[in-house]
């Protein structure tokens, strides 16, 4: 199993309504049992449109994070509707979005209203909505950074189509909501220990929210702290009970490699949450398996779980931010965990060999802002790894941890220039003639 399996890192985008006549605004009622499933199985058996949006009324940091979600989740449409490519899945910023749109496609906005225009045109209209820097979700009103929500609704503008909301309050974080596995209306995210999911009461046209208890239970649960992790697991789990000091060494031993070589800690304790099996992990982690890391979190299957290494790398490279593009952020991880890369990726990391068999994947092919999966990954992973062991060992580290904070702000080749002066193109062909010297 591949070791950085998923980062995935993705959420969705908005869209602008120009001139939407008042006939646009109703239509016939919906199937009132729509969920994220159904609504990928109606896309695929219907060969319905969808428009994906990102918005461009933000900062710079925000509209890159809008735009990358866009991809994102146009990755995931297509890996969910079994296809490599479609003309059904289209992505536009908000700006681009016509009436024509509207009318005829189902639409997935994501973010905040202050990113995304059309988002800040239905969101009073939504019944989960944003008020400022609070969730209004029926009588309960909640506030923090980390309050995510996802649901699907008929859209305000044309009831005859669905638009599927990916709310955020923090807009540092649109490119890390995303949730596709819950089969109930909407689930709203409020913090580790808080979740609420559940169905929509739907009269007539109008959809409305009645929240329940909180989903999120911790009962019967043991916690184990050892100098940097809070080990968090149910009482039940005897085989974790019965290992728990073997687990903390081996934690304690990754998090000092990677911590040692990036130069710096986490400001706090890692919680690590280790659950029974996987299916427990869909069910009960609230931000998501891989971008509960990106939190500073951790959930893992204890001995089942290969990408561990990966997400006590996220928890602690968390402080620095999310970077836009996966070349940047994947290949820091890759230059830190080096040692273990080759056994890990079981990939001989030889780029003499690869260029010799006409197998080099040039870094043009891997500059969006999510890297291509039906690329060769041995390959990539060989490039990347290699390539920012000649930034680091040529510039130095700090400009790296440099350049992975930057992108967090600006896109990919911006980036490169801003911290080396250089485009990535430049640098790779001052890679390329260092490898071809040797």
């Amino acid at each position: 199993m591949k070791l950085i399996k998923g980062i995935l890192i993705i959420s969705i985008i908005t869209i602008l309504l120009i001139g939407c006549s008042e006939t646009d605004k109703v239509g016939t009622k919906l199937n009132d049992d729509m969920n994220y499933e159904d609504f990928f199985i109606s896309v695929r058996e219907n060969n319905d449109k969808v428009v994906i949006v990102y918005g461009t009324i933000g900062s710079e940091e925000e509209n890159l994070s809008s735009e990358k979600s866009a991809y994102g989740y146009e990755n995931l449409m297509l890996k969910l509707l079994k296809v490599n490519s479609t003309d059904n899945i289209i992505i536009k910023s908000d700006s681009e979005v016509s009436e024509e749109d509207i009318k005829n496609t189902h639409i997935i906005l994501t973010g905040n209203p202050s990113v995304n225009s059309m988002y800040k045109e239905i969101n009073d209209k939504l019944p989960i909505y944003i008020d400022g820097d609070e969730v209004i979700a029926g009588d309960k009103i909640f506030t923090g950074d980390k309050v995510m929500f996802n649901y699907i609704h008929p859209n305000p503008l044309n009831t005859n189509k669905y638009v599927w909301i990916n709310g955020s309050l923090n807009n540092e974080y649109i490119a890390i909501n995303q949730d596709n596995s819950i089969r109930e209306d909407y689930d709203i995210k409020i913090n580790e220990n808080e979740r609420y999911k559940g169905d929509f009461i739907k009269e007539d046209d109008e959809w409305k929210v009645q929240l329940g208890d909180n989903d999120y239970s911790d009962k019967n649960n043991i916690v184990k702290e050892s100098d940097n992790f809070k080990f968090i697991y149910s009482e039940f789990n005897t085989d974790v009970n019965e290992n728990i000091e073997k687990i903390m060494k081996e934690r304690e031993e990754i998090y000092d490699n990677i911590s040692d070589k990036l130069g710096f800690k986490n400001p706090e304790k890692i919680s690590d949450y280790i659950l029974l099996d996987f299916k427990q992990v869909e069910n009960k982690v609230v931000y998501g398996n891989h971008n509960s890391s990106y939190l500073g979190s951790i959930y893992e299957v204890y001995g089942e779980d290969s990408s561990i290494m990966a997400r006590i790398y996220q928890a602690i490279n968390s402080q620095k931010g999310f970077p836009l593009n996966q070349f940047i952020e994947y290949g820091l991880f890759y230059y830190i965990t080096m040692d273990r890369v080759e056994s890990e990726l079981d990939i001989e990391l030889d780029i003499e060999k690869v260029i010799e068999e006409d197998k080099y994947i040039q870094f043009s092919y891997m500059s969006d802002y999510i890297i291509d999966r039906q690329l060769d990954w041995d390959i990539v992973a060989t490039e990347l790894t290699l390539f920012s062991k000649y930034l680091v060992d040529t510039y130095g580290l700090d400009r790296y941890i440099e350049l992975y904070e930057t992108n967090t702000e600006k896109g990919l080749n911006d980036s490169f220039i801003k911290v080396y002066g250089k485009d990535l193109i430049q640098l790779e062909d001052e890679w390329l003639s260092q490898v071809e010297g040797n």
